[in-house]
């Protein structure tokens, strides 16, 4: 079978397979068409419920003891449900309610809803918590509170209040009358929507009538409908649900632009330093490696040796140092080379789902039909798995891997697993509350199948189409036998100095050479890991940072977030920044003579992610009034998930910035 025809079978698969996975249920035809004809029935859908202050801690709405759903004569309705939908488990519940198109109701009745001791301190304790519910009219979503809550000590100001304004007249209130707090239920909804033509444009629900909740009350349960044309076009309608104060001020603007001149800064400094550098560098680097030749095993090629060893440590000053020694052993396999070539494969794919799914939402309003982002993130997903295992079974092939099944189950399974891993941990905190379930079993298992018959073929199809147009130990120059010590660990390990210069130590009769070995260009405080990749953070992180508080707000908010132009531009600098950061600790660490880049370009482009998680704690408790074991398990699985994604995009990026910029300098010297 052709290259051609194993790309196309997959391919084909993902398009049916994705096509029947977004397939919506049967529906009436004026929910898809949103079309409606005179006192033509506009149903009414339950959504979820729960605390306002905690997003994610959602319950069914007819958990509460509140009416149950309407009778209704000709069958109740499923509104129309993708796979996204489900996998948002934001499933709708028909109330029984029928809205007649254009014809306004007063006096309608839900139920009569009797006020048992049960239900009583099941609705004293949903409103104090300051429950609120979602309805869905016609695809356009409506929030309301359940009730109000009233305090002790707000009982008392409006205690006070009234007894002051009527103290000079009759009938003031009674200073000695205790006070408790209490809750009220809302017990009337007004319904108003605006209509052109004979579609639904706008909806808004508005709670009335508080009654106080208590034992053996009868409360009735009303609402009221009425109707208003408008001019405004279909297509506008989800703008009034769009916060344009919040997202579109000055203040984003300037974190932009900001941004931006960051980026030119950064992007200048780099050029100049390193073209001033390497252009001394290069000149001098062909006569450094033409000063021995030698034989090499690694990778079946010869390699460079370097000169012999003066007669005392002391003496034995480089009169040449930097990254031009290190031609021998700078392509040198990197230690875990299976997850390292899991990651990067990952992270790349991730890059490409990233740009994808940026140009989709900021080319149309993917925010506006329920679940479509969802489902989009799956399907350039998993087409996007033909890059991930191509790009995985290159870099472990070319460093000479040869545990290939190993490396390409790793890279199929390492991005899902973490998925699914929070979303088990996510469900369990939700069975323990009885809350919605965020990941039901039948998502569960149609996502195992879609990765089984998508994902999975694709992954290997990739990985094996890289290990056929791969050559193992393609680099630009040859790799030594024996490892080349690194400066910085010469000063604790002197058999590492020793085969650095090739006379053999007997370690056992060898004395601390600590003061006896020279101080060369690694031994400086700035070539330390932890602070390279530490400081390597702080300019992409502040790149994004105030963008940051927009995405976070608007998802724990409830606010759609629409700008995905302005997001498109700082993800564009947040990879330009983390590229540049990740050459420049290249480029540093293999001018103090150490070969081992490969994890550091890596690391170095992912440390963004680790202060994004920082901001994402200090934005729980400083921003949000988030409380409680599920939302806060909810919140930080999340930011968990959210920053560990961003790091494998940055650090791939870094990664891969840092290998062409190590291929193009080197082979500099191959060409001299």
């Amino acid at each position: 079978m052709t290259h051609s025809a194993m790309l196309l079978l997959p391919l084909l698969a993902a398009v049916i397979l994705l096509g029947l996975a977004q397939w919506p249920h049967p529906c009436q035809a004026d929910q898809s068409t949103h079309i409606y004809q005179d006192a033509e029935p506009v149903v009414v859908f339950a959504s979820k419920t729960g605390p306002y202050h905690n997003p994610s801690e959602t319950y069914p709405f007819y958990s509460l003891p509140l009416c149950p759903p309407m009778p209704v004569e000709q069958g109740r309705i499923e509104s129309a449900s993708t796979f996204g939908v489900l996998l948002e488990g934001d499933l709708l519940v028909d109330t029984g309610m029928r809205l007649p198109f254009k014809r306004d109701h007063v006096g309608g009745k839900l139920c009569d809803l009797k006020m048992t001791e049960a239900v009583a301190a099941k609705l004293t304790n949903v409103v104090k918590e300051h429950y609120w519910y979602t309805w869905y009219i016609d695809e356009l979503p409506v929030f309301g509170m359940i009730g109000e809550y009233i305090s002790e000590e707000e009982m008392r100001a409006e205690l006070a209040q009234l007894t002051a304004d009527q103290s000079q007249g009759q009938g003031a209130p009674d200073a000695s009358t205790p006070v408790t707090a209490q809750a009220f239920l809302y017990t009337h909804r007004d319904i108003s929507i605006s209509y052109n033509g004979h579609q639904v444009i706008e909806v808004n629900l508005t709670s009335e009538n508080p009654r106080p909740i208590k034992v053996g009350e009868v409360l009735p349960m009303t609402y009221s409908i009425s109707w208003t044309p408008t001019q405004m076009e279909f297509e506008k309608r989800f703008e009034r649900y769009l916060a344009f104060d919040f997202l579109e001020t000055n203040v984003h603007s300037f974190a932009l632009l900001n941004s931006f001149m960051m980026v030119l800064f950064l992007c200048a400094l780099v050029l100049l330093v390193l073209n001033r550098t390497l252009k001394t560098s290069i000149g001098g680097a062909s006569m450094d490696v033409e000063m021995g030749s030698g034989v090499g095993t690694g990778g079946g090629v010869g390699s460079p040796s370097y000169r012999s060893v003066p007669s005392s440590p002391r003496d034995d000053v480089l009169d040449e140092s930097g990254w031009k020694m290190l031609t021998g052993d700078v392509f040198r396999s990197p230690n875990g080379l299976i997850f390292f070539a899991a990651l990067i494969g990952t992270g790349f794919q991730l890059l490409l789902l990233a740009v994808a799914l940026l140009l989709l939402a900021a080319a149309a309003a993917l925010y506006e039909e329920r679940g479509l982002l969802t489902l989009m993130f799956l399907i350039v997903y998993s087409i996007t798995s033909l890059a991930q295992g191509y790009l995985s079974g290159y870099v472990y092939k070319i460093h000479g891997g040869l545990n290939w099944q190993r490396a390409l189950f790793l890279t199929a399974t390492l991005y899902p697993g973490l998925l699914l891993f929070l979303a088990l941990f996510m469900n369990a905190l939700a069975m323990s509350m009885g809350a919605h379930a965020f990941l039901a079993i039948k998502s569960f298992f149609l996502l195992l199948l879609i990765w089984i018959c998508v994902s999975l073929p694709l992954t290997i199809i990739g990985t094996l189409w890289a290990r056929s147009q791969t050559q193992k130990g393609a680099f630009p120059c040859r790799v030594n036998a024996i490892p080349r010590a690194i400066p910085s660990e010469t000063r604790n390990h002197p058999s590492a100095a020793a085969i650095k210069n090739g006379i053999q130590y007997q370690h056992q009769q060898q004395e601390p050479m600590a003061n006896n070995v020279p101080t060369l260009a690694g031994s400086q405080w700035y070539t330390s890991w932890y602070l390279l990749v530490a400081m390597s953070g702080l300019l992409p992180f502040g790149a994004i940072f105030i963008e940051c508080y927009f995405v976070l707000t608007s998802f724990w908010n409830y606010k759609y977030y629409y700008v995905y132009g302005f997001l498109c531009l700082v993800f564009l600098i947040l990879l330009v920044v983390c590229a540049c950061v990740s050459i420049v600790s290249t480029y540093i660490l293999l001018n103090a003579e150490d070969h081992r880049w490969h994890w550091l370009s890596f690391l170095s482009g992912c440390s963004a992610s680790f202060y994004l998680f920082l901001y994402c704690i200090y934005f729980y408790w400083a921003k949000t009034s988030m409380q409680g074991w599920l939302q806060s398990g909810v919140f930080f699985a999340y930011a968990l998930g959210g920053c560990a994604t961003l790091g494998l995009i940055t650090g791939a990026v870094g990664a891969l910035s840092a290998r062409v910029f190590v291929t193009k300098i080197y082979s500099f010297i191959k060409s001299d």
